[in-house]
């Protein structure tokens, strides 16, 4: 079995949807885009829903800045 050692993304093949899995490891995570360039994407945003309303059982974790 293959493990991920280091996740990488490229910018521009990212989904439409914030939330994704990949393949590369078996869909055993949930991966979440981080866009914030307006209002409106802010209030839209999972993980600033998560943080605001501290949510339990999910863990975020930045694998991607730019």
């Amino acid at each position: 079995m293959v493990w991920i050692k280091k996740t990488f993304f490229i910018e521009d093949n990212l989904p439409e949807t914030p939330l994704f899995k990949v393949s590369e490891d078996n869909y055993t995570y949930l991966y979440c885009t981080d866009n914030r360039d307006s209002e409106e994407q802010v209030l839209n945003n999972f993980f600033c829903a998560v943080a605001a309303h501290n949510y339990t059982g999910v863990k975020c974790e930045e694998v991607f800045s730019t």
